[in-house]
């Protein structure tokens, strides 16, 4: 080979590696923490595939985007990284949507979707602004401390424990 070949095809390997980091989907980065088991009683899975159900134990993380379902006799506790607190009753189902840090230990920004059954939340050191619940039916703005949550097939049922909160729902937000 002469030394033109050798420098024309050096670049097309660098050429082929470059558009191969190109075409490297974003979530193959690592999935982001948002928190940890902390009280797992019975079955309690992440059912982010349905195919390949994978269960939860103490000290497992939570992850941004995971799907935390607990069977119809479990329950659960999962703390996040600002100290907040969410319980899990039984047959319900949560993800955290969206997770944006203002620092290792507090959130700017923290989306909870509730898709099924009951839970408790209980804030934690983040600005009480950074957290928005949704269910099916409900969009909460937590402005208080502690929350009951219970959701039905045609309602969300929010129980203030200490606090403030805005419910949205069908169009009409209640303090």
């Amino acid at each position: 080979m002469n030394r033109i070949s050798t420098i024309r095809r050096a670049r097309e390997f660098v050429l082929l590696c470059m558009a191969g980091f190109a075409v490297t989907p974003a979530g193959a980065a690592d999935p982001q923490k948002v928190g940890q088991a902390e009280i797992i009683r019975n079955e309690v899975v992440n059912a982010s595939e349905e195919s390949q159900l994978i269960p939860i134990s103490v000290g497992d993380d939570v992850l941004r985007d995971e799907v935390i379902r607990t069977s119809a006799d479990a329950n659960a506790r999962f703390g996040l990284i600002d100290n907040t607190k969410l319980t899990l009753g039984p047959a319900s189902t949560l993800t955290i949507d969206r997770a944006v840090l203002a620092d290792e230990s507090r959130y700017k920004q923290i989306t909870i979707r509730l898709t099924d059954g009951a839970f408790r939340f209980i804030t934690g050191n983040s600005d009480k602004k950074s957290y928005r619940i949704e269910t099916p039916t409900a969009t909460i703005g937590v402005r208080g401390t502690i929350l009951d949550i219970r959701i039905s097939d045609k309602e969300t049922l929010v129980a203030l424990q200490d606090g403030r909160a805005n419910v949205c729902a069908a169009g009409k937000c209640t303090q």
